[in-house]
């Protein structure tokens, strides 16, 4: 018999991840917009803001679900603390709300680096503009400037002078839930994304990626990610390294069964920590780069956990390590005129692709990761062919700008 997965969110990204589990699994859907494209999925749906936990648990109460949920997930959505109060609530598997709480804000993040002797960049706590400048009498140019519980990148930016610096403190502000803003050193290394399964209190250190940053740039303040590619180009040394930091992480918030998403720079062989966060990872990293380059269907290892089904080892062993790409459609600012609406038709080292543009639609060059006109994800004999796979699918699209 099918399990019944109760999913917080219905946006597009979701409706990927879903369409993965729909053959496994009953799905029963929150999200506050009642014609999302994830509905139809589902058979049965709450309509809720996703972080308003309590008032989706009265939901399930008076619709008489409770006793038909066997996991609580979040598919691409960032809603940790949700999924561990109604986990408890509901008696289905899942990270301690503590924990989930800790890992929501940036700020106690940091401070539970320093507790660990992690390293993490230089930052300062900012609730007032004064905070600025005491930081930058110590911190040199750039730095990175964000909200301490933001999602998707909104209101980040990299400051590269002291231009526009009150700006981008108070656009930053505004973006946080308790206006508190931190301000961080920016370091100039490689970017990784980690995503590692803990599973009866064994970590599990599966998925890396090298992320693209190649659009920072000291002629713009937005910090957008053009994608990622694996196998990852750090060593094993390194690696080991991070997955040491990672079991502290997770035996310090007590986490017996879960996920850790980590986002991570290597400088000058040193590992610093920049955030981690306890759900599957967005971006389709967990659900589509991480199975097709490893062999380990790690949404589905995930989804067996918190529904408490049984995984054995070997489904947790990394068994290759494959090459692909992922990059973005990133739109300029302007009228798109035209565009080649053949692009896709060559799919043969595609994995995935979901992109969105259309014919007179204004587009602007991302302010925060929620602003870009989908991505592909491709694969390579080499990973140099895989990179070179993905550019080329988007460069196809050829968009066209009126003047």
């Amino acid at each position: 018999m099918k399990k019944n997965l109760l999913v917080l969110g219905g946006g597009e990204e979701t409706y990927h991840y879903i369409r993965l589990l729909v053959d496994k699994y009953n799905i029963l859907l929150v999200d506050k917009n009642s014609k999302c494209v994830c509905k139809p999925l589902s058979i049965h749906f709450i309509q809720s803001s996703i972080y308003d936990p309590k008032k989706i648990f009265e939901i399930i109460k008076k619709k008489n679900l409770s006793n038909l949920i066997n996991g609580v997930a979040c598919l691409g959505t960032d809603a940790p603390k949700s999924a561990s109060y109604l986990a408890k609530k509901l008696h289905c598997i899942s990270v301690p709300e503590k924990a989930a709480e800790i890992t929501s804000n940036k700020i106690k993040l940091k401070s539970l680096f320093h507790k660990l002797k992690i390293a993490t960049p230089k930052y300062k706590v900012a609730k007032k503009y004064s905070d600025i400048e005491l930081f930058l009498k110590n911190v040199k140019f750039p730095v990175i400037i964000k909200p301490d519980d933001s999602r998707g990148s909104r209101g980040v930016n990299i400051l590269w002078d002291r231009k526009k610096i009150k700006k981008f403190f108070h656009l930053a502000k505004n973006f946080s839930s308790t206006k508190t803003v931190l301000i961080e050193e920016f370091i100039d290394g490689k970017q990784i994304s980690s995503e590692s399964i803990i599973y009866k209190n064994k970590v599990y250190n599966i998925g890396f990626s090298d992320r693209n940053y190649e659009l920072i740039s000291p002629d713009r303040s937005e910090v957008i990610e053009n994608g990622g590619d694996l196998p990852t180009s750090i060593s094993d040394t390194v690696k080991n390294r991070i997955g040491s930091y990672i079991s502290k992480i997770a035996k310090a918030l007590n986490i017996t069964n879960g996920v850790i998403k980590g986002d991570i720079i290597i400088k000058d062989s040193k590992v610093y920590i920049i955030e981690i966060a306890l759900r599957l990872s967005g971006g389709y990293f967990s659900s589509h780069k991480i199975p097709y380059s490893t062999g380990v269907d790690f949404l589905g290892v995930v989804m067996k956990i918190i529904t408490h089904q049984k995984v054995n080892e070997k489904d947790l062993r990394v068994k290759y390590n494959k090459a692909v790409s992922q990059r973005f459609l990133i739109p300029k600012n302007g009228k798109v005129k035209k565009y080649n609406k053949k692009f896709s038709k060559n799919m043969r080292n595609i994995i995935f692709s979901n992109i969105c543009v259309q014919n007179s639609q204004i587009t602007k060059f991302p302010n925060n990761h929620t602003e870009r006109l989908g991505c592909v994800i491709a694969k390579g004999k080499t990973k140099k062919a895989a990179i070179n796979n993905a550019e080329n699918f988007i460069k196809k699209i050829d968009i066209i700008y009126n003047s």
